[in-house]
């Protein structure tokens, strides 16, 4: 059985990646401008550069991470064989996925308020996953 992110119950086959894609666009544009401007709010203390540095960082790293979230989910959701299981590890792991990388790479680059920065995306994005878990289970019993 597949799902709407083209990901078959055996997870072999990802044809609906690009179509996962153009639906999640303005989904990841409008991450990009609300997680990028929380940035720059949060970190304008520190200096406009050193802000616009952390905003441009984050609201990227947003809209990837927004365009890839919903294929993440469909791609875990269907290699668990536990139903509870299927609707609390694939939110879990990609929040984890993002907060190490966000962690990482926003102390590279010198953000000041680094877990002021990254909280509110983390959690929006953590209830996007479990949204989007909810719609394959639904999905799955049709």
């Amino acid at each position: 059985m597949k799902s709407r992110m083209g990901v078959d119950s055996g997870g072999t086959q990802f044809r609906g990646f690009s179509s996962g894609l153009s639906k999640d666009g303005p989904f990841a544009v409008l991450a990009f401008v609300v997680w990028g401007g929380w940035a720059l709010y949060a970190n304008f203390h520190a200096g406009f550069v050193v802000a616009v540095i952390s905003a441009v960082f984050q609201g990227t790293f947003s809209l990837v991470m927004t365009l890839c979230m919903g294929f993440l989910t469909a791609f875990l959701y269907h290699r668990l064989a536990v139903p509870w299981l299927q609707l609390v590890m694939p939110a879990l792991l990609i929040s984890l996925l993002a907060l190490g990388c966000l962690t990482l790479l926003h102390h590279v680059i010198g953000t000041p308020e680094i877990m002021m920065t990254i909280w509110p995306a983390l959690v929006v994005g953590y209830g996007f996953c479990l949204y989007r878990t909810i719609q394959l289970r639904k999905e799955g019993s049709k």
